[in-house]
């Protein structure tokens, strides 16, 4: 292999390895804060079940991957919205 295509290469490999560690990092913290409001935040049957049915759709609405220098963001006043009104 020249060394063109090595470089090539290990260049790919770290943008993938970037790419990957964004979204591995959404996926926990996307587990991390559904444990939270389960566990800590909920104090009934009722919000545990608003919770349970509407976490998905709120939690993709106001996370957001950041990108370039950015951090991942979240959103908590508007998920918690979303999860009243939805």
């Amino acid at each position: 292999m020249n060394p063109f295509m090595k470089r090539l290469a290990t260049f790919s490999l770290v943008i993938a390895a970037a790419f990957g560690f964004k979204y591995f990092s959404k996926s926990s913290d996307h587990d991390d804060i559904k444990k939270t409001y389960l566990e800590e935040v909920c104090k009934d049957d009722n919000c545990r079940e608003l919770v349970s049915e509407r976490f998905e759709g709120c939690f993709d609405d106001n996370y957001e991957v950041g990108g370039y220098r950015r951090s991942n963001k979240f959103s908590q006043e508007n998920f918690e919205k979303c999860i009243i009104q939805k």
